[in-house]
């Protein structure tokens, strides 16, 4: 029994090791980025992803009754309506928000579950607005992705 409790725990900390590595490295991307627009463009998967037809009226991630988007509209706003769970981050950095959940998506893939994504989902898109309310004067993208990342930290 402890020998598979033990195999368990070092899986569990290799997985947050590699985690916090490659967190690392978006978080060295999103600092040294002179155009944070541009670096997600550059993402094959994430540009390939915004391709398909869910993705419409301004949203560039949605998942686990969250969504970013762009700008605000009827479909959205019902969609709002429909479950109180549901939450939305409406910023013009949408685009750039967009692609760093769908980012941490792949790097968290071994840390949520069907449950806990939910959760996961909803603390990064309240993070975001969080940071929105109170940068008001001078939001800027970078600051909000590092506050963002910051706030995923926790379930590593």
């Amino acid at each position: 029994m402890n020998r598979k409790k033990n195999k368990f725990e070092k899986k569990e900390f290799t997985d947050s090791a590699y985690a916090l590595l490659e967190i690392k490295e978006i978080e060295n991307l999103i600092i040294d980025a002179t155009n944070l627009a541009s670096l997600a463009n550059q993402d094959y998967e994430y540009t390939k992803e915004l391709s398909s037809p869910y993705y419409a009226d301004g949203v560039t991630w949605a998942g686990a009754d969250t969504v970013v988007a762009t700008k605000n509209s009827p479909s959205l706003m019902d969609w709002l309506r429909r479950n109180k769970s549901h939450s939305a981050v409406i910023t013009k950095f949408g685009y750039e928000l967009g692609w760093l959940i769908f980012k941490l998506k792949r790097i968290y893939s071994k840390k949520i579950d069907f449950v806990t994504k939910y959760f996961f989902y909803a603390d990064l898109i309240d993070s975001a607005k969080k940071y929105e309310k109170l940068n008001t004067v001078d939001p800027n993208p970078k600051g909000l992705l590092l506050h963002v990342l910051m706030e995923s930290k926790k379930y590593l």
